[in-house]
């Protein structure tokens, strides 16, 4: 993993932070680090172009972090906001968050093979963007040197070849080395194939000989029940996993929250009866399964068919039409999409 460290080097009343390739010494003080550091900086230049380049785009990291407003735990929970619901994930991330970062100020560093995750919940709720908003926290903080996760599946993993599912899933896992790997609908891996080869369990195994280790840190994402199903039959993997987060689905109102943002990112408007209608519209308008199995990529689907009616009722001439979502466009959408779904 990295050995970046994260030290305060300002006794101004807002602390700035950087992060810096070299453990503490018992002993030293943080004067006597950062005129070491410097010196070694300087040293630096006389090193190989790889080599200097590999100090520049470290130093590029620090100076970003020293200069900041912001602390990386500030910059996570503002993008968080963002978010629609998931008010107790947000919590629990923030708790995460603020404890990773206390301790690799005071301690200078983290143990990772304590860091692997679940993230449990159903289609739709955010759990690769999280995962990608997480990563890039642990890379502004130096715990990971790469800022987005490396996402995979069963399909990524395991061979149809008898043995090469062991080989296959370990160039994985070493490309995910010093950051995160997201296995993606990871209770899969627990299910045997047609020829009844159990492939997943070997891909699941060769990723828990590289856990201890902590690199890299693993994240397992799935449905909520396949997800504590795959722990309770794996009480090797569960052992191996340090924290849990919960994606709850949206509710009706969340929904609605969801279109009308998606609706403002596309630059268009509603109408005063569809926003004001809108969270009845979601619920009379599909059913509780189906807003379970899709959450967020429901509301994102509708609102997407719905510009696609709007532009088709606007034809041929109604320009001024073509940015306004009607109540209409709504209902046709959800009837749309949602036609032959369960």
């Amino acid at each position: 993993m990295c050995n970046a460290y994260l030290s305060i080097i300002s006794q101004d009343t807002t602390p700035t932070y950087e992060f810096r390739p070299r453990k503490h010494r018992p002993g030293e003080s943080l004067p006597e680090m950062r005129r070491q550091r410097e010196s070694s900086e300087s040293k630096d230049t006389e090193k190989t172009p790889e080599k200097a380049a590999a100090g520049k785009s470290s130093q590029a990291r620090s100076d970003a972090a020293t200069s900041a407003d912001t602390t990386p735990v500030e910059d996570l929970l503002r993008s968080m906001e963002k978010f629609v619901g998931l008010k107790d994930l947000k919590v629990y991330l923030e708790d995460f968050a603020k404890s990773i970062f206390m301790q690799r100020l005071v301690k200078n560093e983290v143990d990772t093979g304590g860091m692997h995750m679940v993230f449990s919940g159903n289609p739709g709720t955010g759990k690769t963007t999280v995962a990608t908003a997480l990563t890039g926290f642990l890379y502004k903080i130096g715990i990971v040197s790469k800022e987005q996760p490396v996402v995979v599946q069963r399909g990524d993993l395991t061979s149809k070849w008898v043995g090469h599912t062991s080989e296959k899933t370990r160039k994985k896992v070493q490309a995910s080395k010093g950051g995160v790997m997201l296995v993606d609908e990871a209770y899969r891996l627990a299910q045997a194939d047609s020829s009844s080869k159990d492939v997943g369990k070997e891909a699941l195994e060769e990723i828990m000989s590289f856990m201890e280790g902590g690199d890299p840190i693993m994240i397992f994402a799935g449905y909520p029940a396949e997800m504590a199903s795959l722990l309770d039959v794996n009480p090797g993997l569960k052992s191996r996993i340090a924290y849990n987060f919960d994606f709850p689905d949206f509710n009706v109102k969340e929904l609605a929250d969801i279109m009308r943002m998606e609706v403002e990112n596309k630059g268009l408007r509603l109408t005063s009866q569809a926003n004001q209608d809108l969270a009845t519209t979601v619920e009379n308008s599909s059913t509780e399964p189906q807003r379970s199995k899709m959450n967020g990529r429901l509301a994102r689907q509708v609102v997407k068919e719905a510009e696609r009616h709007m532009y088709a009722r606007c034809y041929p001439n109604d320009i001024q039409g073509c940015g306004l979502i009607t109540q209409e466009d709504l209902e046709y959408s959800f009837q749309r999409f949602l036609s032959g779904r369960p």
